[in-house]
């Protein structure tokens, strides 16, 4: 119970180091549970390291990514007419289907009421 207090606080190294420190005629023998469990320890110690390593790189990879701009339907559209003028091709004059109408509609192109 002593020995799996003392490796959770410190650690299996450092563990190992005090144990080594102990001169060898009052060092304490280990039991194989004693030695089952400082393995386990490591091992926890390890995945949990892989884990954050890789937690860590995903941040990091996600982090230096280049994003696309955002840009309003509006801002796009002129963009789009300005990029478009300077190649020398023919602009998308056509709103989207989520973008207003850069002027208001005359009475003619309004919807009608239906009767």
């Amino acid at each position: 119970e002593i020995v799996g207090r003392v490796v959770a606080e410190v650690g299996v190294a450092e563990f190992l180091r005090l144990l080594q420190s102990i001169p060898a005629s009052e060092r304490p023998s280990l039991t194989t549970e004693m030695v089952a469990r400082c393995i386990k320890a490591q091992e926890r110690v390890q995945r949990l390291s892989e884990l954050l390593h890789g937690a860590l790189t995903s941040v990091d990879s996600y982090l230096w990514t280049t994003k696309a701009d955002a840009l309003p339907p509006q801002l796009r559209l002129l963009l789009d007419r300005d990029e478009a003028s300077l190649s020398g091709a023919a602009p998308n004059t056509a709103p989207a289907a989520d973008q207003t109408p850069s002027r208001p509609m005359s009475p003619s192109q309004q919807p009608q009421p239906q009767q």
